[in-house]
């Protein structure tokens, strides 16, 4: 607030000139008095109204001051870790195959000017475009901001998503850089796919991703050539209207599709290194097997439509061949019976390195038939998902601490590096059949050098209803449990919920992990 003293003065004096003005008769030198007044009581004022602009600014300096403190940080990263920290930002938005809406280069570009130049000094950031199923009615100025986006991308390969759009305005855009496209995603290709059709090649195109939709009003979906197509993701749909280059492709995924559409595509993909299958398993398949010479990794989720009573003969996983596979994992539905894991595991040739049993329907005779074979005694990092069971973990684990044979005493998985176990939560696991099969792990290694030991023990509680007695299980278990010799990695990882929601927990949940480095005994 303003100094009264000086405003006084200046109401004076003003008041005392508007008595001049009316009165022709007063001297001058009141006249002057009343001025001299005036001057004073202005320069008085002028004085603190520059104090208080001068209070002002400095105010502005410290908070301008507490701010840059707080993005210093970031101002000091040299260019490459800030290009290193948006590409994992777009990472992130196009996380479960989901492609980020093309504002997410916009809203970098425009936080300050120095991201505006390192955004558009990087063709990647705005290499990742998703056209809308159903452009809106300002779908010019869309046509004008993909347009923009295919200059700044200077030539970059491109991450497309057409989300079964019918706009050929956009599609012809895009078309004319047919040469860059490298990832594709499909959705609805009812109306992508005769959209499409036009372009005669996709040179470059790598990875393609489908999901099919409204099977009645599907026609035979051709693309044109696609001389490196090395990778493709189908979901749902009938295979048997997609024409792709088989024969060509290193990776496969197909999720939720019959076997008798899945076996003749397997029969042509001769050239296939990883494979992912989610598919309804009938109990009437054929009996030609399927040599896939170059796999070396097989995701197995077969759903069977069989009588448990009457076990089918066949099973997709016991038609396989597969010399050079290396990772396997096998969902509860991938075999009818356990003579089929059986039948693949000492009918094959190959040397597995990892095996991953999810809700295994035979938990401990798949350990031991698994364990005892020749084409798994080099498996280093062997994870088990359990239904939720103590009763089931404790015979998993005690299989685990047998030997593999009377003969001798050698443990199955002699190589085993790092086990992994899910379960529902770690309450459920016997922690102490847990550390007897430590130290049996502990005890083999020291009367075999040559042989790798146990280095990492991780347990995942997959939901987090009970995750501080998870926790506390865990604590109360190791907490006490100290050796002598080398380091032991056991780590529990535990769902923590950030929020709930009513009884929704569909919300944000973090991972968690308690780690403790255990000496063995």
């Amino acid at each position: 607030m303003l100094d009264s003293e000086p405003h006084h003065k200046i109401l004076q004096a003003m008041g005392l000139i508007e008595q001049l003005a009316k009165n022709e008769q007063e001297t001058p030198t009141k006249l002057r008095e009343a001025l001299v007044g005036l001057d004073d009581g202005m320069a008085t004022f002028t004085a603190v109204f520059k104090n208080y602009q001068s209070f002002i600014a400095s105010q502005r300096e410290k908070l301008v001051q507490a701010l840059q403190a707080v993005v210093y940080p970031i101002h000091k990263l040299p260019p490459e870790i800030l290009i290193a920290i948006f590409e994992e930002y777009m990472l992130d938005a196009a996380a479960s195959n989901f492609i980020p809406k093309i504002s997410s280069a916009l809203i970098l570009a425009s936080v300050c000017q120095r991201w505006r130049d390192v955004t558009l000094d990087v063709p990647k950031l705005w290499s990742r475009i998703a056209l809308p199923q159903r452009p809106s009615k300002s779908h010019p100025q869309f046509a004008q901001l993909v347009q923009t986006c295919m200059q700044r991308s200077r030539g970059a390969p491109l991450t497309l998503s057409i989300a079964g759009c019918k706009n050929t305005i956009l599609i012809d855009i895009l078309a004319t850089k047919a040469a860059c496209w490298r990832d594709l995603r499909v959705d609805q290709a009812v109306a992508s796919g005769r959209v499409l059709a036009h372009i005669p090649e996709l040179p470059n195109l790598e990875t393609i991703r489908m999901q099919l939709h409204l099977v009645n009003e599907l026609k035979t979906i051709a693309l044109g050539a696609l001389p490196r197509l090395r990778e493709a993701i189908i979901e749902w749909g009938c295979l048997s209207q997609v024409k792709l280059p088989w024969s060509q492709l290193a990776e496969l995924t197909l999720l939720c599709h019959d076997a008798d559409d899945v076996l003749p595509i397997l029969r042509q993909t001769v050239n296939l290194e990883s494979l992912k299958l989610k598919v309804n398993d009938p109990s009437d398949l054929d009996t030609l097997e399927i040599s896939l010479p170059h796999l070396h990794t097989l995701s197995l989720d077969a759903y069977y439509i069989g009588d448990e009573d009457d076990p089918v003969e066949h099973s997709l996983l016991s038609l396989l061949k597969v010399p050079a596979l290396k990772s396997l994992t096998i969902r509860d539905g991938a075999m009818d019976t356990y003579q089929h894991f059986h039948t693949f595991v000492h009918g094959n040739q190959f040397v597995l390195e990892s095996l991953d049993l999810v809700y295994p329907k035979h938990e401990d005779d798949l350990i031991a038939c698994a364990g005892a074979a020749k084409s798994t005694s080099c498996i280093s990092e062997l994870e088990l998902t359990l239904p939720q069971s103590e009763y089931l973990t404790r015979k998993c684990l005690a299989q685990l601490t047998r030997p593999a044979s009377k003969a001798d005493d050698t443990p199955l998985f002699p190589r085993l590096q790092v086990l992994r176990l899910n379960t529902d939560t770690t309450n459920d696991v016997p922690y102490t059949h847990l550390r007897a099969f430590i130290n049996a792990r502990h005890r083999y290694s020291e009367r075999a050098p040559g042989q790798a030991a146990l280095e990492e023990l991780t347990f995942r509680a997959l939901h987090p209803y009970q995750t501080r007695e998870s926790v506390r299980a865990f604590n109360d278990a190791f907490n006490t449990y100290t050796t002598v010799d080398e380091k032991l990695l056991i780590r529990l990882d535990v769902l923590e919920p950030k929020k709930f929601e009513s009884r929704d927990l569909s919300s944000t949940v973090d991972t968690v992990s308690y780690t403790l480095d255990v000496n063995r005994e």
